[in-house]
């Protein structure tokens, strides 16, 4: 997860210095856990980021390459199906889902009784809402250079852990640099100011203090469910840019 994190943090330089096709190819090795390219990846489409998605393209395809290199075609093609054991909506003894922080992970926690097949229509439903509402704070033309950049660069992988049906505490590394972006370079309002330094001490005291995943889970969960809503209310407008 470091690995990816420095991968977003590098994208995001790239998209910054206008290197539309690096920021692709640093884009492409999300596909080392494919989940974490839920968001972006479309959105790049969407937005007509040809240099980006062709840069995209070349990573996963060296990537896909490398693995069938590695381990063969047919471990590469069997690769889908081992990721079973993860489909069920409470998870395994080791990967409960109660320990997430996606909607899954909420739902269960409030409702830990509900039967699998409305559960998992809830999750889905979640999921698509978070997307839809992550691309309505990107409208428009995408421009890295504007000050509004950052708020919607932290919306959208805060929108893929939440929408991920698989998606633990730790996935939250991916946040570290494009946190410090958007309070560095944008005037961001005091509920957000308040919501990151929430994410960056409470989790972390909880866990030290308690030992409990399930605990800490449900923290992180509210602080990105709160981050999402500020940022997203604050994207109706462009942010202005505080210092370059």
């Amino acid at each position: 997860m470091v690995l990816l994190a420095c991968s977003v943090a590098e994208a995001y330089i790239s998209f910054k210095a206008d290197r539309r096709f690096t920021a692709g190819l640093w884009v492409a090795t999300l596909l080392i856990k494919p989940q974490y390219g839920l968001v972006i990846g479309p959105l790049l489409l969407w937005k007509r980021e040809w240099r980006a998605v062709a840069g995209a393209s070349l990573g996963a395809a060296g990537i896909i390459a490398a693995s069938i290199l590695a381990a063969g075609p047919a471990a590469v093609l069997a690769y889908p199906s081992s990721l079973a054991d993860l489909t069920g909506f409470r998870g395994s003894e080791l990967l409960g889902a109660d320990q997430m922080i996606n909607w899954r992970g909420l739902i269960l926690r409030l409702a830990p009784a509900i039967d699998p097949r409305p559960g998992t229509l809830l999750v889905l439903g979640l999921g698509v809402m978070t997307v839809a509402i992550a691309l309505w704070a990107c409208r428009g033309e995408w421009q890295p250079h504007k000050g509004s950049f950052e708020a919607q660069w932290v919306v959208l992988l805060v929108a893929t852990l939440l929408a991920n049906y698989h998606s633990h505490v730790y996935g939250m590394v991916l946040l570290v640099v494009p946190l410090a972006a958007l309070i560095a370079r944008a005037k961001v309002g005091p509920l957000t100011s308040a919501t990151t330094k929430y994410l960056l001490i409470v989790p972390s005291v909880l866990f030290v203090a308690t030992l409990s995943t399930v605990l800490v889970g449900l923290a992180a969960e509210l602080g990105l469910i709160a981050l999402f809503a500020s940022l997203c209310w604050s994207l109706r407008g462009p942010l202005p840019e505080s210092r370059s």
